[in-house]
């Protein structure tokens, strides 16, 4: 039947289906690059606090980049992680995994310290772009739009609120967005002058 011929050759084929690649493509573009360059004065802060949280031996001699068990301690203390609409710790170690370009999905019962991998800042800002393309689901705004709104509205004012980010030099979303406006008149004055 029509029906069984369409299951069989159009959608169970491509459900539960990943392409990591097509979500990198759109990563890639310059719009969104230049969103997650616009955030990078709050997030390495972000980054490079949540990567020194690892004192055992071993993260002790990786304070630039993040383990899994870190980048939970961030989405939990960002309201990211937990009771919905938030992801669940497993989700967030999937998309560390497949941000690590590693195949294999978190097992149910595996110690995230079974995994020694670890990711650099660019990794941690794709693993964002997931988590925001997940909680901004709306199809009718382009990534660069839903990551912007993520890290806007979920990620900084809560960032700015937490007693571990004072005195550490983080901006206002208002402050942020002026110093990137400067920024861009000052590289479009240096390529007219």
């Amino acid at each position: 039947s029509r029906l069984s011929k369409m299951l069989n050759e159009d959608i169970l084929p491509n459900a539960c289906s990943l392409d990591i690649d097509v979500f990198r493509e759109r990563l890639a573009g310059d719009r969104v690059k230049d969103t997650l360059q616009m955030h990078k004065l709050n997030m390495k802060p972000v980054f490079v606090e949540y990567a020194a949280d690892d004192d055992t031996d071993g993260g002790v001699d990786s304070l630039e980049s993040m383990n899994s068990k870190e980048l939970v301690t961030y989405c939990r203390d960002t309201k990211l992680c937990g009771a919905p609409p938030a992801l669940s710790e497993r989700a967030i170690k999937t998309l560390f995994a497949f941000c690590q370009q590693e195949e294999e999905e978190i097992d149910e019962g595996e110690d995230e310290t079974q995994s020694d991998s670890e990711q650099v800042y660019s990794e941690f800002m794709e693993t964002n772009a997931a988590i925001g393309s997940q909680m901004r689901p709306d199809p009718y705004n382009v990534l660069e739009i839903r990551i912007d709104q993520y890290l806007n509205e979920l990620v900084h004012p809560v960032v700015l609120a937490l007693i571990r980010f004072r005195g550490k030099g983080l901006l206002t979303v208002e402050r942020l967005k002026e110093k990137w406006v400067e920024k861009m008149q000052r590289e479009k004055e240096k390529e007219e002058g």
